[in-house]
C-alpha cells in the first residue's frame, strides 16, 4: 500500500529544493505541480519525460473511472506521440480533471508511482481551500506545511516577475519598489491557507510537519540533502536512505544572494516594522 506526503507550500518556499533532494531517496516517487490549474508538472524537468507520466496518467483516470459516465473522458487521446500540441491538449484535460474530481485525480496519481512512498505538492492557486481540505479527509495523505519569512518570499517573487527565466537567472541585483498594501494583501491570504490547513488537520488527527525555509538553508554546517532525509523519515515513519549515485533532478540553489532585506528593496522607509511570520 502507497504512503503519499504532500507539501503545501507558497511560491519561493524551496519546495523545488526540497524535491530535487527527495529525488536521491530509495522508494520515494517525486512529483512536482500535479495540480497546476495550466496541467501536470510531474517535475522531470524534460518535456518528453513529463509527456510520458502524464499520458499515464490519463490512462490510469480512464481505467479507473471509465464506467461512471464522467464528462471529461470521451475525447481523450493518451497514446499521442509528444508534440507542443498534444502536450498542450493532454494537459487541458488533465487540468480539468483534476479541477473537477481531485479525490479521484489523487487516487490515479497514487496509482502510477513506481515507489510506495510518494511525494507532491499543492500549492494555493492550484485548488481552492475547500477541494484541498476535502482531499485532507478522504484521502489522508501525510502533511507537509512548508513555509518562509512571508516578507522574504514576497520579495523573492517580486524579484522574478522582472526576469524571463525564473529558474536560471540571477536576482541578487535587482531591487523592487516595495509595495506595503500588495505585500500584507499576499500575506493574508498565505495566512488563511496555512492556517485552514493546520486547523482542518488538528481537528481531523492528521499529523503535520513544519518546514521552514529558513532551517532548512540555515548555513549550519548539515548537509542540507540530509536534513530533508531526515524530515521525509519522520513523516513517513519509516527508514528513508539516500541512494549513493541515484539519477535525480538536479539540485535547485538559491537564485538571490544580496544582503539584508532593505538591500533587496528601492524603498527600504516602507519596509513594515513589525516581525512577519505565517503560522505560530
Amino acid at each position: 500500500m502507497s504512503e503519499t506526503a504532500v507539501i503545501f507550500g507558497m511560491q519561493r518556499c524551496g519546495s523545488n529544493f526540497f524535491l530535487s533532494a527527495c529525488t536521491r531517496f530509495d522508494d520515494v516517487t517525486v512529483f512536482g505541480e500535479m495540480y497546476h490549474r495550466a496541467g501536470a508538472f510531474p517535475f522531470c524537468q524534460d518535456d518528453e519525460r513529463d509527456f510520458a507520466i502524464k499520458q499515464d496518467l490519463a490512462r490510469s483516470i480512464w481505467e479507473s473511472f471509465r464506467n461512471e459516465g464522467l464528462p471529461l473522458f470521451y475525447d481523450w487521446d493518451f497514446a499521442a506521440s509528444y508534440d507542443r500540441e498534444a502536450d498542450l491538449r493532454l494537459n487541458e484535460k488533465l487540468a480539468g480533471f483534476s479541477y473537477s474530481y481531485p479525490q479521484k485525480y489523487f487516487e490515479a496519481v497514487k496509482d502510477i508511482a513506481p515507489d510506495s512512498r510518494i511525494i507532491l505538492k499543492i500549492f494555493p492557486e492550484h485548488l481552492s481551500i475547500f477541494q484541498i481540505l476535502s482531499i485532507l479527509h478522504e484521502c489522508r495523505p501525510h502533511v507537509i506545511l512548508m513555509i518562509r519569512n512571508p516578507l522574504d518570499s514576497f520579495i523573492s517573487f517580486k524579484k522574478l516577475e522582472q526576469t524571463e527565466a525564473p529558474q536560471d537567472i540571477d536576482t541578487s541585483d535587482i531591487k523592487i519598489d516595495f509595495n506595503k498594501a500588495e505585500y500584507f494583501e499576499y500575506k493574508a491570504g498565505l495566512v488563511a491557507y496555512f492556517g485552514a490547513i493546520k486547523a482542518f488537520c488538528e481537528d481531523e488527527m492528521i499529523d503535520v510537519t513544519v518546514v521552514s525555509y529558513e532551517d532548512l538553508h540555515d548555513d549550519d554546517g548539515r548537509d542540507k540533502v540530509e536534513k530533508v532525509r531526515v524530515i521525509m523519515e519522520q513523516v513517513f515513519e519509516s527508514p528513508v536512505r539516500a541512494v549513493e549515485g541515484k539519477a535525480g533532478v538536479g539540485l535547485f540553489v538559491k537564485q538571490d544572494r544580496s544582503g539584508s532585506t532593505a538591500d533587496k528593496v528601492a524603498n527600504p522607509v516602507r519596509l513594515p516594522r513589525s516581525q512577519q511570520r505565517l503560522i505560530d
